[in-house]
This record gives structure tokens, C-alpha cells and sequence, in this order.
């Protein structure tokens, strides 16, 4: 719909630019909503409100390297080796070196999976971090986390608002079962090596945190 929101940002009269005309109507919006919400807050401030705050120190399984993922990422790593190798003694800023050495560690990620699951090393230590804040929870951990395990958090939370912070840390993609089943980068290994069995794992201490710090009242 880029033609109709390219109409629209001009019927807006932002600036000609789409991709400056976007920012500046994102950052319109935003201000549209301080000024219509501040005035109600302002109604319910509160000196005094309840913190507490709990570190969740838990391992989640990896998804299973296959046969298959191997010889996949070893035929890239040897495809992007060779690229790199012709690209020796140029500028390793340039974006052509960088592209190349970033798919190489892209695909040996899985190579390395793989060989770790082989001595039974096939899971990954994560760190969360859940903190009341009076009647808000937030919630955070180092992926980027699908919206529908968020949703399920926010279901299941005895808070009266739940907010979710992602990327808090060394961040992969951490896609739903139905996001797997639908393919393209979200379902690559190498992007997603902790699966959906991993994403519902941190629902549930999500969960039983939020909700036994709203317990002990």
C-alpha cells in the first residue's frame, strides 16, 4: 500500500521524502498520544507503588540441527569462504568483504549446533528479568520474540498491564510453530536457534513470575 500511504503522507503535508515523511508522521503520532493520555494520568499520581524485582536464570533447548541443516550450512560456508578468499587484502569495511564474512558465521553458527548437540550440548542458558511496578509488569528477555508469545504472557498476567521488552541482550529471531510452518528468514536455524518449545518455556516463568509477585500482597 505504499502509493496510498505516499498519498496520504502528502495529504498530510510532511515532507516530500517518503521515507522522512514516515518518521515525521510515526514521531506525530507519538506526540498525538502523550497529549491525549497525560492528561489522564495526571489524574492517578502516585507517590508511593510497589517494586519488586526477579532475575529467572533458565536453559532452553535448541532446535535440532539435521543432517540436512549441515551439509546446507557447510556447502555456504565453503561457498562464502571461497568469495572471501578472492576478496583477500581489500578493505574488510567495504560491504562486499562484509557481507561475505557475516554469511560465513551466519551458516557456521549451524555447523557449530550441530557438533555441540552431537557431545550433548543442546541448550542455552537465558537470562530474564520480571519487575512489578505498582500494578505493571514488564518483562524482559534477549530475543527478538514473536508478538504471539507475548500475547499469551499478557493473557495469563495478573497485572493490569504487561509490557514485553525484547533484544535485551544477544538477540536471534525466536519464532512461533506457525511461524516455522510459514518458512523465509524467521525459520532459518541459523536465525532461530532456540525454537517454539523455548519461546512457550519463557511464557510459563514469565508467567509464574508476574503472577507470585501479584500473589504476595
Amino acid at each position: 500500500d505504499r502509493k496510498a500511504d505516499a498519498r496520504m503522507l502528502q495529504l498530510k503535508g510532511l515532507d516530500n521524502d517518503y521515507n522522512v515523511a514516515r518518521r515525521q508522521d510515526i514521531a506525530d503520532k507519538i506526540t498525538t498520544a502523550v497529549d491525549e493520555v497525560l492528561p489522564l494520568v495526571a489524574q492517578d499520581i502516585r507517590d508511593e507503588v510497589e517494586l519488586k524485582h526477579e532475575v529467572l536464570n533458565i536453559e532452553l533447548t535448541q532446535r535440532d540441527a539435521t543432517t540436512e541443516d549441515l551439509e546446507t550450512a557447510q556447502k555456504e560456508v565453503t561457498s562464502w569462504q571461497a568469495k572471501l578468499d578472492v576478496l583477500k587484502g581489500t578493505d574488510p569495511a567495504s560491504a562486499e568483504y562484509s557481507v561475505a564474512h557475516k554469511r560465513l558465521a551466519f551458516n557456521q553458527r549451524v555447523i557449530d549446533m550441530y557438533n555441540a548437540q552431537k557431545e550433548g550440548k543442546n541448550t542455552t542458558p537465558v537470562e530474564l528479568h520480571c519487575i512489578r511496578l505498582g500494578d505493571i509488569a514488564f518483562c524482559s528477555n534477549r530475543f527478538e520474540y514473536y508478538i504471539d508469545f507475548g500475547v499469551r504472557i499478557k493473557a495469563r498476567s495478573k497485572a493490569v498491564q504487561t509490557f514485553l521488552i525484547q533484544l535485551a541482550g544477544e538477540g536471534t529471531y525466536l519464532p512461533t510453530k506457525r511461524a516455522l510452518q510459514g518458512g523465509s528468514y524467521g525459520a532459518f536455524i541459523a536465525s532461530t536457534p532456540i525454537g517454539p518449545d523455548g519461546g512457550q518455556a519463557i511464557v510459563e516463568a514469565d508467567v509464574a513470575a508476574i503472577n507470585k509477585m501479584f500473589s504476595e500482597e
